[in-house]
């Protein structure tokens, strides 16, 4: 799916992975039973991998995929917070050809917090790479945020200092409006130009 529209008539965009707006939805009991569901895959794979593993990335990864996509998957429920309106809207079954469950927020007007209810309770990153000539920057937007609406999420460059001198231009900014910041970092080519963690502040 591409996307659907909300009650309120916007558009709910579904055309990329770690979505904002988008989250998933798991009972009480599916909870406390994924125990279950993961201990057949990961005994089979221990097994199958007792004399050594020569791809280890590789078994990780197919481990991660069946537990995830056999698993996990077939228990979770898409939900979507519309970033117009704040409805919350709920996958009933796992069938999208099903019509979502909706609830609306019972504030007026509605809150940052209700828009970000699905969003990472964390700080957010912020990313530029240069590489080969190019090179762009990237960092955690939200759409229901208003102090940051004129800011773009993505932006390419042609020119390492406009990418050295956006990037740091974004930080002071963000940090100005206080926006939390997870980490930053920027790298020219291999090299780390500079790189903010948590509360350490590293330029090398």
């Amino acid at each position: 799916m591409s996307g659907f529209r909300c009650e309120c008539g916007a558009v709910i965009k579904e055309t990329s992975d770690s979505l904002c707006y988008k989250g998933r939805l798991i009972s009480d009991v599916e909870y406390f039973e994924l125990g279950d569901h993961v201990k057949a895959p990961i005994r089979q794979w221990l097994e199958r991998h007792t004399n050594g593993i020569d791809d280890v990335d590789g078994a990780v990864q197919m481990l991660a995929f069946t537990v995830v996509q056999r698993h996990l998957q077939r228990i979770f429920r898409d939900v979507f917070v519309c970033v117009e309106c704040g409805r919350l809207m709920i996958e009933p079954t796992g069938n999208r050809n099903e019509e979502f469950v909706v609830f609306a927020p019972s504030e007026n007007p509605v809150s940052a917090a209700t828009f970000g209810i699905l969003a990472p309770p964390r700080g957010r990153h912020v990313h530029a790479f240069w590489r080969d000539g190019r090179g762009s920057i990237r960092w955690e937007k939200y759409p229901w945020d208003k102090s940051t609406e004129s800011i773009p999420g993505w932006k390419e460059f042609n020119q390492w200092t406009d990418l050295e001198k956006a990037y740091y231009e974004l930080v002071d900014r963000l940090n100005v409006l206080k926006i939390p910041l997870s980490s930053t970092i920027l790298v020219n080519e291999d090299k780390v130009i500079h790189r903010f963690e948590e509360k350490s502040d590293i330029k090398s």
